[in-house]
């Protein structure tokens, strides 16, 4: 879900886009940032956080994974996915 939002909705090169990318090196910015957790919530219904705080340490996706995992326990199969390479 968050590798697919990425590539779909922010059109991020799929190759680039791996667990172990960090979001500066998908150049994501702020603005970026949320316009992602944007559709994150719309699309699929998740809670994300009003502080973005977390992410201003240039975070890997299975970090940001596993923090939307850590304020929402529904985001579980999200982190696992990230994880595994699958989504």
């Amino acid at each position: 879900m968050l590798i697919t939002t990425l590539v779909e909705d922010l059109g991020q090169d799929p190759e680039a886009v791996r667990p172990d990318t960090r979001l500066g090196e998908l150049e994501v910015d702020s603005l970026a940032l949320l316009e992602l957790l944007t559709i994150l919530e719309d699309e699929h219904h998740l809670q994300m956080p009003d502080d973005v705080g977390a992410f201003s340490n240039d975070p890997t996706l299975a970090e940001v994974a596993d923090y939307l995992q850590s304020v929402q326990g529904s985001a579980a199969p999200l982190a696992d996915a990230v994880k595994d390479g699958a989504v």
